[in-house]
């Protein structure tokens, strides 16, 4: 099962909700606030509105798959010994390869559950 990148984005989180619930007087929202503040402050400068937080969405997976509103099954290849990349995912969504599907993609997850997991997570 994997959680892509393309998910993440299409996922992400507000900052302004985010610094909301950091805000809250617990350990670890005060704790997430401190090594999570530069990535977002980075993230807010160059990517625009939303935080995108790839192992929060694949721990919210994880833990509630329930939450999940549509996966595909695709074959995927981990590029190990790549010219131009190594660690990539490489799927095939069409595919073209012959190869049989292999990982179940994450594309669509409830986007009020997954907030309510961070903010649970936080304390919050």
């Amino acid at each position: 099962e994997v959680a892509d990148w393309e998910a993440t984005v299409a996922h992400g989180l507000l900052h302004a909700d985010v610094e909301k619930w950091l805000a809250a007087d617990t350990d670890k929202a005060r704790f997430y606030e401190l090594i999570s503040r530069q990535t977002r402050l980075w993230s807010e400068d160059s990517r625009g509105e939303r935080w995108f937080a790839a192992d929060a969405l694949a721990m919210a997976w994880a833990l509630q798959p329930e939450g999940a509103l549509r996966v595909e099954s695709r074959p995927l290849n981990v590029e190990l010994a790549g010219v131009h990349s190594r660690g990539a995912t490489i799927v095939d969504w069409n595919r073209q390869t012959g190869q049989p599907d292999n990982t179940q993609l994450l594309m669509a997850y409830d986007q009020g559950r997954f907030e309510a997991q961070v903010r649970a997570a936080l304390g919050v």
